[in-house]
């Protein structure tokens, strides 16, 4: 397949080559195409997005795919995709393409296809943690609106995580011109608030983070509900969790000043889950002292046998093989585990 590669990203080299045709990428504006890639350095999987500039493209759609670039390149944060690399065509003709080269992962809607949610509390409730921890850090520290929240702007890495990208339409919030305010077109209108089909951005200004909020509590609806089909849909709380109803009807007030900030909504009651709390001690595990380490491992122990074996594979065990907590330490994590996790450790140790 490497004449596919070649066709598919001329001009400058990208880090990977591209393993097959691609697939068009359901719930977006712009056509992107989904492809499997492997990197250049290493052999590692990887996911490549391809848009095509054609005769019937618009200067908002080049626009918009260049934005998509630009900004998951210069937005670095753990809940967000991570990117590898990409190309920006010089010049916008007829076949030139915008690439993209980020970790390897799934569209959500692909994987909720497969899992439901309803079927997947923990990873459900640990998804839409990320999903918040993103947009907290999105709308409040870098003082931006994703404007494009939702099943679409998804993805779930090989272990697991949500990552949020679909970064078309980010704009500063300041921006009287911004991609979000005049490409109409673009919009995914399902997911946005009154105020933004009002044409009314003064409550950009009061309450930044606003229209995004809206558009997580859409997220949480379409999680356990599937496609928003009326906006009448949202008052249907049945199929979700009773824990989320309440932080799931704050972020539809009306009054967009009225909507939950980033630290309210991690919060909630519904997040105090296991998983939750795991991958947050994880991320200060390099931090611990001995002593502290234990105690979480210990505490770790007791949990593990309700976890989902892939993330005990692909990310506990890496994360927790990455730090050096002694003979002791290893000796309580290992006695607790299944006979096939320990033998991946194992494995994986060698």
């Amino acid at each position: 397949m490497q004449w596919l590669s070649s066709a598919l990203s001329k001009g400058p080299a990208i880090k990977a080559d591209i393993l097959d045709a691609g697939t068009e990428l359901k719930g977006s504006k712009l056509q992107w195409k989904l492809h499997e890639g492997k990197l250049k350095e290493g052999g590692g999987p990887c996911t490549i997005f391809t848009w095509e500039f054609t005769a019937n493209s618009s200067d908002n759609e080049l626009a918009a795919a260049r934005n998509a670039l630009q900004r998951l390149k210069k937005t670095r944060h753990p809940t967000v995709l991570k990117y590898i690399d990409g190309l920006d065509p010089e010049t916008a003709k007829p076949g030139s393409k915008v690439i993209i080269v980020t970790e390897h992962v799934k569209p959500l809607e692909e994987c909720l296809s497969k899992e439901p949610a309803a079927s997947n509390k923990e990873g459900t409730a640990w998804g839409l943690n990320v999903v918040a921890q993103s947009l907290k850090f999105i709308t409040e520290e870098c003082g931006l609106i994703h404007g494009n929240v939702s099943r679409s702007s998804i993805y779930v890495s090989d272990c697991g995580d949500w990552k949020l990208a679909g970064f078309e339409l980010m704009s500063e919030n300041t921006d009287s011109n911004s991609l979000l305010r005049r490409c109409e077109q673009l919009r995914v209108k399902r997911v946005l608030p009154p105020e933004v089909s009002k044409g009314i951005w003064t409550a950009v200004v009061d309450a930044p983070h606003a229209i995004d909020m809206w558009s997580y509590g859409c997220l949480m609806h379409e999680v356990y509900n599937g496609m928003l089909g009326r906006p009448e849909d949202l008052k249907d709380t049945s199929n979700l969790p009773k824990e989320i109803v309440a932080l799931y009807q704050s972020t539809l007030k009306a009054d967009p000043t009225k909507r939950p900030r980033g630290a309210t909504v991690l919060a909630s009651p519904f997040f105090g889950t296991q998983l939750v709390w795991i991958n947050q001690e994880l991320s200060n595990l390099q931090l611990m002292d001995a002593g502290e380490k234990e105690k979480f491992f210990l505490k770790l122990a007791e949990c593990l046998d309700s976890l989902p074996d892939i993330y005990l594979r692909k990310k506990l065990l890496v994360s927790c093989l990455s730090v050096n907590f002694g003979k002791l330490l290893f000796s309580s994590l290992s006695s607790s585990l299944s006979s096939c996790v320990f033998l991946s450790m194992c494995g994986y140790r060698q």
